[in-house]
C-alpha cells in the first residue's frame, strides 16, 4: 500500500474507560494482563506517534492498544 507518501497503519484499542460500571470493569478485567482500562491519552500517544515523522518507515501496521488482550 505505499505509495509515496501515503502508510496505511490501524489502531486497534480496547477497553477504553469512560465511567463503566463497576461490574463491567471487574468482568472486562479478567482478560486484561495490565489490569487496568485504557484511558484517552493511552490511545492519543499511538496516534501522535503515527503522524509524527519519527514513525516514516511505519507501514503496513496494526497497533493493538489493549493492555495485553490480544497476546
Amino acid at each position: 500500500f505505499a505509495y509515496q507518501n501515503i502508510r496505511s497503519n490501524l489502531i486497534s484499542p480496547g477497553g477504553v474507560f469512560n465511567n463503566h460500571s463497576k461490574r463491567f470493569q471487574k468482568n472486562y478485567l479478567k482478560n486484561i494482563p495490565i489490569k487496568r482500562m485504557a484511558n484517552q491519552k493511552d490511545v492519543y500517544e499511538v496516534l501522535k506517534f503515527l503522524i509524527n515523522d519519527k514513525s516514516n518507515y511505519v507501514n503496513g501496521e496494526n497497533i493493538h492498544v489493549d493492555g495485553g488482550f490480544s497476546a
